[in-house]
């Protein structure tokens, strides 16, 4: 069982992001619907399986390479980044 294990679901709409469904270590799954303008969203995890941290990036929504989203990425740039 990993040390920690935290993820949240951001989601990108044409006025930014809005923060989704998220899991903090300690603590029960907080669900939120989908915001229905969304045109993007990933999941952002950070886990702690021993003594190094794993951070991942995973889209569950939507395509990053449309045109559509890749111009409100130029506006409003992810809320993690990623090396």
């Amino acid at each position: 069982m990993s040390k920690s294990n935290e993820w949240t679901e951001w989601h990108l709409t044409p006025n930014g992001w809005i923060p989704g469904s998220e899991k903090l270590d300690h603590t029960r799954v907080i669900t939120k619907e989908p915001p229905v303008d969304r045109v993007y969203s990933f999941e952002y995890r950070e886990e702690v399986p021993y003594n190094t941290m794993n951070i991942t990036s995973t889209t569950i929504y939507g395509d990053e390479t449309s045109q559509e989203v890749q111009e409100l990425l130029e506006k409003f740039p992810k809320p993690y980044h990623f090396s």
